[in-house]
């Protein structure tokens, strides 16, 4: 990696304890197992942070996962009999992850270089609850759009994101999918929030 970012050079020599959980569910779908592949991919790139995976089969056979997620000795494989639900697989495997920060990615996301790290090491230096970031579409031609959420950058007082959710019609304040957060209070606030069944993965 060529002039990594700072935080990134703090430590560049991860420990083999995860740091940060990344929590997954699917329903390992045949149009979506490339996408879970790549997103495997951008998980193993990933420099300056241990990670575990907590990969929630939502009601998904486990012989349907390619080879190399189901031998990686990182990846947390949790099979749900009967399909439940985006929101309840999630919390299932939150509940069995054993590092100290989590943050979620859907099957068909992907980590940019540094994801992981740089928000992970922000949150030990600043004692914060939780980090949230920038999102990006990626199309089919290769082109991305970045989406600005409506909070502006920097450190809010507890309760103050919500000020910038004029209403329910507007966009949500954050990007759910882009919340790094200790993993005790995700636990101790019940998960992921989300209707039993309310989305399917």
């Amino acid at each position: 990696m060529n002039n990594p970012h700072p935080l990134l050079e703090k430590c560049m020599h991860t420990t083999p304890e995860p740091q940060v959980a990344i929590v997954t569910a699917t329903r390992l779908l045949p149009n979506r197992l490339e996408y879970l592949k790549l997103l495997h991919e951008s998980l193993r790139a990933q420099e300056g942070a241990s990670w575990e995976w907590a990969l929630s089969l939502d009601g998904a056979d486990p012989e349907r996962l390619p080879p190399q997620i189901a031998n990686d000795p990182r990846v947390k494989i949790h099979p749900i009999p009967r399909s439940v639900g985006a929101a309840t697989a999630r919390n299932l495997a939150t509940n069995r992850v054993s590092a100290p920060y989590m943050t979620y990615c859907d099957d068909g996301d992907l980590l940019p270089p540094g994801s992981l790290a740089l928000r992970y090491h922000r949150a030990v230096e600043t004692g914060l609850g939780w980090i949230a970031g920038r999102s990006a579409d990626l199309f089919p031609d290769g082109t991305t759009r970045t989406w600005e959420c409506p909070t502006p950058p920097g450190r809010h007082l507890a309760g103050d994101v919500w000020t910038y959710w004029s209403s329910p019609e507007k966009t949500i304040p954050i990007g759910p999918t882009t919340l790094l957060a200790r993993t005790s209070p995700v636990l101790a606030a019940g998960g992921h929030g989300g209707l039993i069944q309310g989305r399917t993965t």
